[in-house]
């Protein structure tokens, strides 16, 4: 009861810290999720930020950072001034989920034949509020081409994201059914340099 006043002094005679609007419901594990807190004028040394399982970094007066091991869905941050609570934000923590290789430019796994010379890079569908430092970009894959009876007429490592002028006159010699198949795709990032990913893309040829 004591605390209900105090928070209401603090409300009707000085302004109180707060979360920042920009901090997500969810955060991913295994990865440094920052929480930014707006001072609001108030000393940072009168400011605590607590959480109900886990630890928390304070990398600047207004920044906190934490890496999450496990799932849960209702980590509570707990925010503190003059030791009086004076917010709490219900997060959830899952797995980082897996992303869809795809080609700018192409539908649902097909590209027309006419369409083939301007196929852009190949790059990843990511969800909402997925972890900035985690988006990659295409180092490297490789690219087995088949005709329409499954005969492999090319065979060969692609460096960068996106065909180079040799595989894309290959490419614009299939016919209808033809395939393009990536895989062993290297992918790097700001946060784990270079790694291959497990996913695969699959491109059928159309008329």
């Amino acid at each position: 009861m004591l605390n209900i006043f105090i928070l209401v002094f603090f409300a009707l005679t000085s302004n109180l810290p707060g979360f920042s609007k920009d901090i997500s419901s969810t955060i991913y594990m295994g990865v440094e999720n920052k929480i930014v807190l707006h001072l609001n004028g108030c000393a940072s040394d009168d400011i605590n930020l607590k959480i109900n399982s886990g630890s928390l970094f304070k990398r600047d007066d207004s920044t906190y950072s934490f890496i999450p091991q496990v799932e849960m869905e209702d980590l509570k941050l707990k925010l503190y001034y003059k030791k009086v609570l004076v917010e709490v934000k219900t997060v959830s923590v899952k797995k980082i989920p897996d992303v869809t290789p795809y080609f700018v430019g192409e539908k649902m796994g097909k590209i027309k034949k006419s369409d083939i010379s301007s196929l852009g890079k190949l790059t990843f569908n990511y969800p909402k509020d997925y972890p900035e430092e985690m988006k990659s970009v295409v180092y490297s894959f490789n690219v087995f081409i088949t005709d329409l009876n499954g005969v492999a007429i090319y065979s060969g490592n692609m460096r960068g994201d996106s065909f180079d002028g040799q595989i894309t006159t290959v490419i614009s010699k299939l016919n209808k059914g033809g395939r393009i198949i990536i895989n062993n795709i290297i992918v790097q990032n700001l946060r784990s340099g270079h790694q291959r990913i497990n996913n695969s893309k699959e491109l059928m040829v159309e008329e």
